[in-house]
């Protein structure tokens, strides 16, 4: 009968309340940067403008897409395990000697309308000084990507963290200069089953990231220390600013992801040894051997971002099919959107 579940899944997908609320601040979560990468692309890490352009101008999202429920659930499931990491705090925190000094806290700043909340912030006995802590609850799909070094996105968030408080803290007063990524799954599976993130837990690990002259350092759970020099604050704020000119100029900004990518940059991926699957491998190379005829390469590619978008009917009408395929780069049960989403739960 299903009777509740069915009501439940009928009020996700179509809500009674709706909503889309303009807004003229920038958040944490929304940072990216920009940067040419090995092979002479510019690559964007992080939020697309455009998207970003889209919700603060309040722009509904796509009639046609599809709410994936199951995922709308697990979003809310993560925002429980995120409720439960602040409880193994505040029950464990004198034994830790990690003490919890906020949790929520808001923060903004006029200058560079940035506003957002962090997720808590503590005092570390061990070391005697204040630290931040992000929440990452993921699914199998981002577990998978983030055992081994955190996910681009959390960095770029916890740096911004980071730069604010540091900016904010009265002189005279001990600095926030760690700010911990805290991972939490949402599932058990063999790749974290193997432990690879060097956790005693197997459902839970986490990061640390520092700031030097702007640019992170990424503590891994080996205790190696690693310069993601090409990420610097300077270029997030540098980005923030592109956004709000382009929202102050109605302006819609240039795509920063995309939802196929062509032959060319398939075969350059192949010829720079960037294709995951064998299967991907053998297709373009059976398709160079004769003779790379266009429009016959049997691989399909494109950015997860896009994929993810609420916007993406929107931003890619009239230019190509989107369905056509699912993408070989990408789990095959993605969804076309997420109620509510954001990465904090992908």
């Amino acid at each position: 009968m299903n009777y509740l579940s069915n009501k439940l899944a009928k009020v996700i997908t179509d809500p009674t309340f709706p909503h889309n609320r303009k807004s003229s601040s920038v958040n944490p979560s929304s940072a990216s940067i920009q940067f040419i990468d090995s092979m002479g692309n510019t690559k964007t890490v992080g939020a697309c403008l455009r998207q970003q352009y889209y919700k603060m101008t309040g722009i509904n999202s796509d009639a046609s897409a599809t709410v994936n429920i199951d995922w709308t659930i697990s979003a809310l499931i993560g925002d429980k395990l995120h409720d439960l990491i602040v409880q193994l705090i505040d029950t464990y925190g004198f034994a830790m000697k990690i003490q919890r000094l906020a949790a929520e806290h808001s923060i903004y700043d006029e200058v560079t309308r940035l506003s957002g909340r962090c997720d808590l912030i503590a005092w570390d006995y061990n070391t005697d000084e204040p630290i931040g802590i992000e929440i990452k609850s993921v699914g199998e799909y981002k577990a998978k990507n983030t055992i081994e070094q955190p996910g681009a996105e959390h960095v770029l968030q916890s740096m911004v963290y980071l730069d604010y408080y540091n900016s904010k803290i009265p002189d005279g007063q001990k600095k926030i200069t760690k700010w911990y990524i805290w991972y939490i799954s949402r599932t058990e599976n063999w790749t974290l089953k193997a432990k690879g993130h060097g956790s005693p837990f197997v459902m839970l690990w986490d990061f640390c990231v520092e700031l030097k002259d702007g640019v992170p350092i990424i503590t891994l759970p080996t205790g190696v220390k690693q310069k993601w020099s090409q990420f610097s604050i300077k270029n997030i704020y540098e980005r923030y600013d592109l956004l709000l000119k382009y929202v102050n100029e109605c302006v819609v900004p240039p795509r920063d992801y995309e939802i196929n990518y062509s032959e060319e940059k398939i075969t350059g991926l192949f010829k720079n040894d960037k294709l995951e699957r064998k299967m991907d491998k053998e297709a373009v190379e059976k398709w160079l051997k004769k003779g790379a005829e266009a429009g016959k390469l049997k691989v399909s590619m494109g950015d997860i971002e896009c994929r993810f978008c609420e916007y993406s009917d929107l931003c890619w009408n009239g230019t190509i099919n989107k369905n056509a395929k699912t993408f070989s780069n990408l789990p095959s049960d993605t969804p076309t959107q997420i109620k509510d989403s954001g990465n904090y739960f992908l």
